[in-house]
């Protein structure tokens, strides 16, 4: 506790001896490294305010929706071309075995915490309220550039179809590349507007994306398989053991997204079980996509064929 002075607000706990001294820096020092004890973390996870409404299959939904995307459309490419050749796939599945023992670290975190926030109420546990508050912001950041980003690409696809393929007469506000694009903004709006109607609203939609997306990976896979004749090891590239362990390390970035689950920790249905559940299966599942995508790209094309921009 803090000696000569009030208690903490009840909730909190301080890890800290001040000293006594009319220094108001020392109260304030003390009030930002103000941690949660686990007790309270439990009544505020018994007793939240959100439902707990997402199930098992829905965590499931929302982790691979968040990670699939430019790993098995893009990311496939370049390390078949630059790093692994046809041994891509191997880079694969060493990027999901190393991720996929960070993810299960992160899920114990998220089972034993199951707020809303992630990393933030970790923090706020394990370190203070002040490194709880960087830890926020940091996370906000990090999706609020995520989804602008996402939203642009989209955009800028949708608009070079229109004006490219299909020869429609395009005004030059919406001309792709500009430096604003007011169809990512309305991308961005409508996104909020889904999320703002409820979040079993918003689950629905992201099911029905991520459906589709998945549809799409399998068709993918199934589609190049029957057109390169089928699976043979000698149609596969070898490539190098260096080559393949430094695509990798590229590989890894394959698999940003998972660590969404664990913000859901305060709406999701049992959450001891199905948090830790959501997080391994959204690596396994991905690493099976992204593996099967590379054989199937390395049985058709060779990795001089390759263009990392088509």
């Amino acid at each position: 506790g803090i000696r000569g002075r009030s208690a903490p607000p009840v909730g909190f706990v301080v890890h800290l001896r001040v000293m006594d001294g009319p220094s108001g820096s020392q109260s304030l020092l003390a009030r930002m490294l103000l941690r949660k004890p686990l007790r309270v973390v439990r009544t505020e996870a018994a007793e939240g305010e959100l439902r707990r409404v997402l199930s098992l299959l829905d965590l499931l939904v929302v982790g691979v929706g968040s990670t699939i995307g430019t790993g098995v459309f893009v990311l496939s490419c370049s390390l078949a071309k630059d790093f692994a050749a046809g041994y891509s796939f191997i880079s694969w599945i060493i990027a999901g075995a190393a991720t996929l023992l960070a993810a299960m670290s992160y899920a114990e975190l998220a089972a034993k915490f199951p707020l809303a926030g992630g990393n933030y109420a970790y923090s706020y546990v394990a370190l203070g309220e002040v490194f709880a508050a960087i830890t926020g912001w940091c996370l906000v950041l990090e999706y609020a550039v995520g989804t602008a980003a996402v939203s642009r690409a989209w955009a800028d696809k949708l608009l070079s179809f229109l004006s490219d393929d299909l020869d429609l007469w395009l005004p030059e506000i919406l001309q792709p590349g500009r430096l604003v694009s007011p169809v990512a903004a309305a991308l961005q709006l409508m996104c909020c507007g889904v999320l703002l109607l409820g979040v079993e609203e918003g689950q629905y939609v992201a099911n029905v994306w991520t459906f589709i997306k998945i549809g799409l990976v399998v068709f993918i896979i199934v589609a190049g398989s029957f057109a390169s004749g089928g699976f043979s090891a000698e149609k596969i590239e070898p490539g190098s053991t260096d080559g393949v362990l430094r695509g990798a390390m590229v590989a890894c970035f394959g698999f940003i997204g998972w660590d969404v689950i664990c913000c859901l920790g305060a709406e999701a249905i049992d959450p001891d079980r199905n948090l830790p559940r959501a997080v391994g299966g959204t690596i396994l599942i991905c690493t099976a996509f992204y593996a099967s995508a590379a054989v199937v790209l390395a049985m058709m094309v060779s990795s001089d064929e390759l263009d990392d921009e088509e």
